[in-house]
């Protein structure tokens, strides 16, 4: 486990979108901002994320209550690499964001899926996540797949990220292992739309991603992934 980040709050605001909407504004960004330094030559990435909850998915149905403030641990991969894994902690205050992470090796990561963390450490980080585990028996829940085409704007934190095929996987809990056991969560070509800023957003990017004609949503991917995985389950 290495590299521990705080990042500071953000505004993060989401929008779902069409394929349509989506090429008009990737038409424009594309003249604005780059793509991610870590985008393949089609200027994307994929993305699986390792949730975990407690035993009464509090997480999840905080979510759904509108809770303004709470947080929820998951592990993060890129494109499948077992080189480039953090866990994160994401806090949540009101419309404000911030996340707390750690990079971590396949061995950390293979303690984490067995519920030993014992050995990973005594920082507050850790501590916190073995309080969680043990009174409220934290435990991985869902992987949330989809694939990002991300644009930053030089000399910024500013991130414009569009998110295609959102879809989810159950079964063996381990990203690594049947990747292909995936279905999608929605039945419709929608696409989900974050603008991700510290302080303020530039006028040229506001105008180019044209935010008010676009209805404003409070998306949670791991909501939409469990409320599937609910109806699967009926």
């Amino acid at each position: 486990m290495i590299n521990n980040t705080s990042n500071p709050y953000r505004i993060e605001e989401k929008y779902f979108i069409n394929p349509t909407t989506y090429i008009l504004l990737t038409e424009r960004l594309k003249h604005l901002m780059s793509h991610d330094v870590h985008s393949d030559y089609r200027g994307m990435y994929r993305i699986d994320s390792l949730y975990f909850d407690d035993y009464q998915n509090q997480s999840m149905f905080d979510k759904l209550a509108g809770i303004h403030d709470r947080f929820r641990y998951r592990i993060r991969s890129y494109n499948l690499s077992e080189k480039n894994m953090r866990i994160e902690k994401k806090v949540r205050k009101a419309e404000f964001v911030k996340k707390i992470q750690f990079k971590i090796n396949l061995n950390t990561y293979q303690h984490l899926l067995s519920n030993d963390i014992v050995n990973l450490g005594a920082n507050g980080f850790w501590n916190q996540f073995a309080i969680e585990q043990r009174t409220k028996l934290l435990k991985p829940k869902v992987i949330v797949t989809y694939d990002r085409e991300a644009f930053t704007f030089k000399g910024t934190s500013i991130r414009i990220t569009f998110d295609k095929n959102l879809r989810l996987r159950t079964g063996e809990l381990d990203i690594f292992k049947n990747p292909e056991k995936e279905w999608l969560v929605f039945k419709d070509e929608r696409m989900i739309l974050e603008i991700k800023y510290t302080n303020y957003l530039p006028s040229i990017l506001r105008d180019a991603l044209q935010t008010q004609s676009h209805q404003r949503f409070a998306i949670s991917k791991y909501t939409l992934c469990m409320m599937e995985l609910a109806k699967f389950q009926q």
